[in-house]
């Protein structure tokens, strides 16, 4: 930790490291932390709080910042900072904003040489990886810009999860902001830029090349008619033509009519949205769960499902420990059973250290006692992971028959709606 590594006003803990040596990646928990991760001879800027009770990871991009109000273009910019959310957090500054003074909207665009965007995602799949998160337990979040941002990472660091606020998906059509940006760093005409780097402009261009459509959910402002003509309609219209292998995802579109167009909601819808996407990730990733059951209080659901799998992840962790100490106390039998040799204090455990213990044998004795209860305790533990797991295969047995009607009704609702649509075609 480098204590000259600061961001006044947010956080006086810095640490500075090399992208190869995130495995040794070492910081306090529960803080906020300055991450800079040096990639490819450059330093890419991040903030990090990893709580010590989550498993997830939320990772969220700035969008475009007012041109009055501006910002220091001396060191990185991280939108909504101050927030407190229920998980881990990770915020990356885009870079691009450093390449000229006339840049609004970055999007990760970076230079020629070097697609931004896309070294955050490869550093931020491996910070996640160090802290243990796996990639279905990372949600992308941003609005505007940062919504695009998190589409295409989302792409990028697939199986994980996008929850996108009024995004651009094609940012060639987005007025003045487009224009610096790009004359920053690229010399060359639109068409040009097109061609040869439309997969960081376009989502749907980034979708095909990747052959991989995201996981997301798309929020939408139905008085936003500029981002409907322009940027939702020709993309959903395209993607409703997509022909590749979607990998069983979707985009999910939540419609809204806040009557304020392109602009951001509050922090507490924010946080509800949030929640509700990890609720809904749990209900597809968890089948044998009944929704119904908890339909009065989603909360406890999440509650409930955090438990169990805090419980057999301690349990599995228990029982780890104690196959190793086993394994070691059998060992000492083993290697002292045939000739035990007097010890001086310091390499005796402190277990053993006995005044009753006088002899071999009793010793001995002692350690098979000690691992005859070990084993016992090893079985009880599996015992109890058995039983955790009777209660999920119970969860999903009572559930079976409620999903095959549910199926049914989705059959003939899809069976309506192609008879409405045929009568309308012959109308």
């Amino acid at each position: 930790m480098d204590e000259k590594i600061v961001l006044k006003g947010i956080t006086d803990i810095g640490i500075k490291i090399k992208y190869e040596d995130l495995d040794k990646l070492e910081y306090p928990k529960n803080e906020l932390i300055y991450l800079i991760v040096e990639y490819e001879n450059f330093d890419y800027e991040f903030l990090l709080r990893d709580l010590d009770e989550s498993d997830k990871l939320t990772v969220l991009g700035s969008g475009a910042f007012n041109k009055e109000k501006g910002y220091d273009r001396t060191g990185p910019w991280f939108n909504r900072w101050s927030w407190t959310f229920d998980d881990s957090t990770l915020y990356y500054h885009d870079p691009t904003l450093y390449l000229a003074d006339d840049i609004y909207g970055p999007w990760g665009l970076g230079t020629p040489e070097t697609w931004y965007l896309e070294k955050i995602s490869i550093i931020t799949a491996k910070i996640a990886e160090v802290m243990g998160v796996r990639n279905n337990d990372i949600l992308f979040y941003g609005s505007s810009a940062g919504g695009f941002t998190s589409l295409m990472l989302s792409i990028m660091v697939k199986d994980s999860v996008c929850l996108a606020e009024v995004p651009q998906f094609d940012i060639t059509s987005w007025g003045s902001f487009w224009r610096p940006l790009k004359n920053a760093s690229f010399d060359m005409d639109d068409k040009e830029f097109v061609e040869k780097y439309g997969n960081r402009v376009s989502v749907m261009k980034l979708i095909q090349q990747k052959e991989y459509i995201p996981n997301a959910y798309v929020m939408m402002d139905c008085s936003a008619e500029y981002d409907f003509t322009r940027q939702y309609l020709p993309f959903f219209k395209r993607l409703n033509n997509f022909k590749y292998d979607i990998k069983g995802n979707s985009m999910k579109l939540i419609i809204f009519g806040k009557n304020m167009g392109h602009s951001a909601l509050p922090k507490d819808v924010v946080l509800s949205m949030i929640r509700y996407v990890r609720l809904n990730e749990f209900y597809i990733n968890n089948p044998q769960v009944n929704p119904k059951m908890y339909q009065q209080d989603p909360s406890r659901l999440v509650q409930v499902c955090d438990e169990y799998r805090r419980k057999i992840n301690q349990l599995n962790r228990e029982n780890v420990d104690k196959s190793f100490e086993i394994s070691s106390l059998e060992s000492m039998l083993q290697d002292n059973g045939q000739e035990m040799t007097c010890a001086t204090d310091e390499e005796i455990p402190s277990v053993l250290m006995d005044k009753k213990i006088q002899d071999k044998n009793k010793l001995i004795s002692y350690l098979n006692d000690m691992v005859t209860s070990f084993k016992e305790e090893f079985k009880r533990k599996d015992a109890e992971i058995d039983d955790l797991t009777t209660q999920l295969d119970r969860l999903k047995e009572d559930s079976l028959s409620k999903e095959k009607q549910l199926n049914e009704l989705l059959k003939k609702k899809d069976e309506k709606i192609r008879q409405l649509n045929e009568r309308l075609d012959n109308q």
